[in-house]
């Protein structure tokens, strides 16, 4: 029976298989196969951890109420008046009529 073989062609102007092609080469010729194995199982295993993680998130959040108060946005005067007082070596912002500038 042959072997079954692979080509990997990288397109060199995508970062991601400039990156992946470094990698490779980096890699004593020896190891390559090894190398090449373990990424595609290790890449496998990470998105079946992915899938389990999140259909436990899914079935969780079906059994949850989950309810928040929506905050109120505070209003133009709060901001403002919470704001530090300044000093006389600080510049302040300063809003008047919708045109903001500094003092």
């Amino acid at each position: 029976m042959k072997r079954p073989q692979y080509v990997f062609r990288p397109n060199l102007s995508d970062p991601q298989h400039r990156r992946a092609w470094a990698l490779l080469q980096q890699t004593p010729s020896a190891r390559r196969k090894e190398f090449l194995v373990q990424s595609i199982l290790a890449a496998e295993q990470t998105d079946r951890l992915e899938e389990s993680i999140r259909k436990v998130v899914r079935e969780e959040l079906q059994e949850v109420n989950i309810t928040s108060a929506v905050p109120s946005p505070l209003s133009e005067n709060a901001i403002w008046r919470n704001m530090p007082k300044r000093t006389d070596t600080q510049r302040t912002l300063v809003k008047t009529d919708s045109i903001m500038r500094y003092t």
